[in-house]
């Protein structure tokens, strides 16, 4: 009990207690189905937290419409509390979505989706040659989201794009960008991924994936203290490539050969947040 990073504020265990209830209630309309939904939580160190959440579905034919909006609590953990500059509140998280998806037969689906999310009092680490937790006011994103699939008998296809921005949201200075107030630290602000699983004959399956992202910021080292983020990450693309032959020699059978990272762009580790050092290389090829 004498060493502080193995106690809670100096003592050996601590207990938490908490009430949790969940209600849900659905109506369907001819014009669309409604669902409505809530969370009440009691918890004995930090208070209690009502989440609602609210969703309209709608089919027209080929098409789907939803709207959606929750929310979320997150109370700090032990270690948070455990680190923590001064006293923590929960975090609570606001999401709004909207959706149109279409889908004229079987081969062909596409769906695009909007969001806003809004972070309040999120629970920040950070580094000064001490491990700290602390509040700060805001942080968040919105953008959109699309994603087409295509199936041609036992082959299938998709690609998926995704964008961000957190102007007007974030006011974290440890996810702070130089320059850019679109963007967080260590996320790129736009993503591409297509994946496939085709069949050129039979037992023979062959499933690439290919995923592009975006320059990212990124923390070097190099900054002062309680500066936003100056360094840059170029932008990757990534090939996985695998391939496997079935029923081989007998039924059930089956060998397969992978490569990861086919063009050898080699993973990068960005932090999001001051971790007092560079991005980490990892393996590439």
């Amino acid at each position: 009990t004498g060493e502080p990073f193995l106690s809670y504020a100096g003592e050996p265990s601590i207990t938490y207690t908490w009430v949790a209830g969940f209600v849900e209630a659905e109506y369907d309309s001819r014009w669309a189905n409604l669902l409505a939904g809530a969370r009440l939580e009691d918890h004995s160190g930090f208070g209690t937290a009502f989440v609602p959440r609210f969703a309209a579905t709608r089919v027209f034919g080929a098409f789907h419409a939803k709207l959606l909006a929750s929310g979320a609590y997150r109370a700090p953990s032990i270690e948070n509390v455990n680190y923590a500059i001064e006293d923590l509140k929960p975090e609570r998280t606001t999401v709004y979505e909207a959706e149109v998806g279409w889908q004229p037969s079987d081969a062909v689906y596409l769906a695009v989706n909007v969001f806003d999310l809004t972070v309040k009092h999120p629970i920040v680490f950070s580094f000064t040659g001490l491990d700290a937790y602390t509040n700060e006011e805001r942080t968040g994103s919105r953008g959109v989201e699309a994603e087409l699939q295509l199936r041609h008998r036992a082959s299938t296809a998709s690609v998926s794009y995704a964008f961000y921005s957190a102007s007007g949201k974030n006011r974290v200075p440890a996810y702070a960008v130089a320059g850019d107030s679109k963007l967080l630290a260590g996320f790129a602000g736009h993503k591409v991924v297509a994946t496939a699983r085709i069949r050129p004959l039979r037992g023979l399956v062959i499933s690439p994936t290919v995923a592009w992202l975006s320059e990212r910021a990124a923390f070097d080292g190099t900054e002062a203290s309680g500066e936003p983020a100056i360094g840059r990450v170029g932008q990757r693309t990534y090939l996985d490539l695998f391939a496997s032959w079935q029923d081989v020699g007998a039924k059930g059978l089956e060998v397969g050969l992978g490569i990861r990272d086919l063009l050898d762009e080699g993973t990068v580790y960005v932090q999001p947040y001051p971790g007092g050092h560079a991005p980490l290389p990892a393996n590439g090829r």
